[in-house]
């Protein structure tokens, strides 16, 4: 921005510091960001929430500071097991703005296994719906609609088929619906995410698998 190339850098100097007007920038996203690049961790929290999480992903990519934040956002993006629909889309909406291939996989899969709810109320949100942009927002609300009922039918095929052959009660009692979440809260966050691209769903579907006593043993 103080290059020789940007009308901020020309004539500067000490004595008579120039001001820059940011008003298109989130007011704490750019002092988040400012504590870091500044070294005052003093000042920073451990973790922020979703949104505050995608403020700064959009500053971050703005300006160009996605070496300078790595190490700070590491934690930041990391996701929490009480996180809602509506906070698992700002992550995803995150991890899409800073090219974060791995992290964007994780989100999305945990969209998936955890949310029962219509992905259109993502693109209600104004700052998802941008960073996604209109119609790309509506083509990723799509395609998890269309991965998560894929999933839900393979897994009441796995169900449905070894449910009845069941002898310690799990498969029959989920493979009777009684359960409106498919994915127990037993399964652990290492089978219920994962950054392998299609291979995912297959982990996922193992891990149904696993929580039946009878089938792991085979």
């Amino acid at each position: 921005m103080f290059g020789p190339n940007w009308n901020e850098g020309q004539n500067l100097s000490e004595d008579m510091p120039k001001p820059v007007e940011l008003g298109d920038d989130d007011f704490g996203a750019m002092h988040t960001v400012c504590y870091v690049i500044h070294h005052r961790n003093d000042l920073l929290t451990q973790t922020l929430d979703p949104a505050d999480v995608l403020g700064v992903a959009i500053v971050v990519d703005k300006y160009d500071l996605s070496v300078a934040m790595k190490f700070a956002l590491a934690p930041w993006l990391k996701l929490r097991d009480d996180m809602n629909m509506i906070q698992l889309g700002y992550m995803m909406a995150a991890t899409h703005r800073l090219r974060d291939e791995e992290r964007f996989v994780e989100t999305t899969l945990a969209l998936i296994l955890r949310c029962d709810a219509s992905y259109w109320c993502l693109s209600e949100h104004e700052m998802i719906s941008e960073v996604l942009c209109a119609k790309t927002s509506g083509k990723v609300a799509y395609l998890l609609e269309e991965r998560r009922n894929h999933m839900r039918a393979s897994i009441l095929s796995i169900l449905g088929s070894r449910g009845p052959d069941c002898s310690c009660g799990w498969g029959n009692e989920h493979a009777q619906g009684q359960l409106c979440d498919p994915w127990p809260s037993r399964i652990s966050a290492r089978h219920r995410f994962g950054s392998w691209g299609l291979y995912a769903e297959q982990r996922a579907l193992e891990a149904i698998s696993m929580q039946c006593h009878c089938w792991s043993t085979h």
